[in-house]
């Protein structure tokens, strides 16, 4: 068993045996949820600021990790207009339906109807407040980013 990210595990073949594998980030501890200390104004780039901070963008799937990850961002996001925000990797379809990088609706996940389409765009983040928002990317200020490790 492994906690490791998909492309950080090797496998080997062994006769006679079955190895299975379940990846997937429904199990990140709220304790493991960070906003990052760089800032990016595109969204294009939640990976490797990640990455550099030796962590993965989140995707928030429970009530958890929404209320640690609205915590993170109280207290890390960059402010803008008195609030504070940080880069998701949730997207919004022509459909305007939120969904994460996997096509899951953020509404299934989650008991949630405050996401908020201000702009009409394609990109989100998360306010301290919980609320999902759209964003333009790049921005014209610079956030941080969800991550987990």
């Amino acid at each position: 068993m492994t906690n490791l990210a998909p492309e950080n595990v090797t496998t080997r073949a062994a006769p006679g045996a079955i190895t299975l594998f379940k990846f997937g980030t429904t199990d990140v501890a709220a304790s493991h949820i960070f906003v990052t200390n760089a800032k990016t104004y595109r969204a294009s780039e939640q990976n490797a600021t990640c990455a550099a901070e030796n962590g993965r963008p989140l995707v928030i799937k429970t009530e958890e990790q929404l209320q640690a990850a609205q915590q993170a961002v109280r207290y890390k996001g960059e402010r803008y207009r008195n609030v504070r925000y940080a880069w998701l990797t949730a997207t919004f379809t022509s459909g305007k339906v939120l969904q994460w990088p996997d096509k899951t609706n953020v509404t299934q996940c989650l008991n949630t109807s405050v996401i908020v389409g201000l702009f009409n765009e394609h990109y989100s983040m998360l306010s301290e407040y919980g609320n999902f928002v759209d964003s333009t990317s790049p921005t014209a200020n610079d956030y941080p980013v969800l991550c987990y490790n």
